[in-house]
């Protein structure tokens, strides 16, 4: 848990700590607004996992283990129409909202949202997993979880950058909860914890955010090109 802790710090913000290399100060400000933009979601979702549902699974491994793969998805129901329904729709509004709140300049944010979306609804997915081997006693996963996660930056942010430029450098970032998928998925799935056929169904979270942000975006298009031409 200390090395864990201690690791968190690296994982989280090596991308920040890269990016200011590589994009310099104004790009950076850039991806900050992006970061903003969609870290909300991701936060909410890790206070509710720690402060609510931790206990639960802990109650339910220590009185009823064989119930805990049943309690845990149970959870993930809630949990993923809470956050990966949002998510959906902020990778289509994401331009708009950008283009509502900032001026020109900071534009680029948009499509920097839109990319980092996945990383949110990855971690959205993730966090919960952690959280139930966590209740497991198998701590060592957080810190594996930390280590995936900042070597993936640590490497493809460089990489990244020398291939696609500033394309490379966010699209690093934003599939850096990949390594991590397989790290949680495979204990899950010795100790039986994992089904696949459930996992599945937060991509129809996410597919019903997406059509539901498309049907907002079309709605809304004439309100929104009406605020663009005021801010003008």
């Amino acid at each position: 848990i200390f090395a864990s802790s201690a690791l968190s710090f690296v994982s989280l913000q090596s991308d920040r700590l890269l990016l200011g290399e590589f994009l310099g100060i104004a790009l950076l400000g850039v991806y900050s607004i992006a970061v903003l933009l969609t870290d909300a979601v991701s936060s909410a979702t890790t206070r509710i996992t720690h402060g609510v549902f931790y206990p639960v699974f802990s109650q339910v491994q220590r009185e009823e283990p064989w119930r805990l793969r049943d309690v845990y998805y149970r959870v993930r129901l809630a949990l993923d129409g809470i956050a990966l329904v949002p998510i959906g729709i902020l990778v289509i509004l994401a331009n708009d909202v950008v283009h509502l709140l900032y001026d020109q300049r900071y534009w680029e944010a948009g499509w920097m949202a839109q990319a980092l979306c996945l990383r949110i609804a990855l971690s959205c997915v993730l966090v919960p997993a952690e959280t139930c081997l966590f209740s497991l006693g198998l701590t060592q996963y957080s810190l594996y979880r930390n280590i995936g996660r900042a070597v993936w930056i640590l490497a493809g942010v460089p990489l990244g950058w020398h291939f696609f430029g500033i394309a490379g450098v966010v699209w690093a970032t934003a599939t850096s909860e990949l390594p991590v998928l397989v790290i949680l998925w495979i204990p899950l799935w010795r100790r039986k914890l994992l089904k696949l056929s459930r996992e599945a169904l937060a991509l129809l979270y996410l597919g019903a955010g997406l059509l539901i942000g498309l049907l907002l975006d079309e709605l809304l298009s004439p309100a929104i090109s009406f605020l663009k031409s005021l801010g003008a």
